[in-house]
């Protein structure tokens, strides 16, 4: 893999932060006004809106949630002039509750990015669903 810019580098540290902090802001300010998101067992969220109230929805549905890991590894990036392809996966650890044991899991996924008018890079579009290593 050739060297990732450093605008893209931000936002994989960025979604890792976010993710681990389970900070809704922080994960919605991650996709393009027009992100797509096509998670596991869920109805596509269209529109950074629709992922945010997503996001909203399933935190909720498990308030006392935590998460504990999330380690994404990239196989593959391109990056053809603002946009980036990649793939890879990522291990994820959660805690239900204080009281419940540990859970991971391992996931893979095929990620676009594009680089914004500012010069930031954002999730365009984002598929993942869990399965063996």
């Amino acid at each position: 893999m050739s060297s990732i810019p450093a605008g893209i580098h931000k936002l994989y540290q960025q979604d890792i932060d976010a993710t681990v902090s389970m900070d809704i802001g922080k994960l919605t300010d991650l996709w393009a006004d027009d992100g797509v998101l096509l998670g596991q067992g869920a109805e596509p969220s269209v529109g950074k809106q629709a992922i945010k109230a997503s996001l909203k929805h399933n935190f909720a549905a498990n308030p006392t949630m935590k998460v504990l890991k999330y380690v994404p590894e990239i196989t593959s990036l391109e990056v053809v002039g603002n946009t980036a392809y990649e793939w890879g996966s990522f291990e994820a650890t959660h805690q239900l509750s204080v009281e419940s044991e540990p859970e991971s899991f391992h996931a893979r996924f095929l990620r676009v990015i594009r680089q914004q008018s500012d010069g930031s890079w954002k999730f365009v579009r984002v598929m993942w669903n869990t399965g063996s290593k």
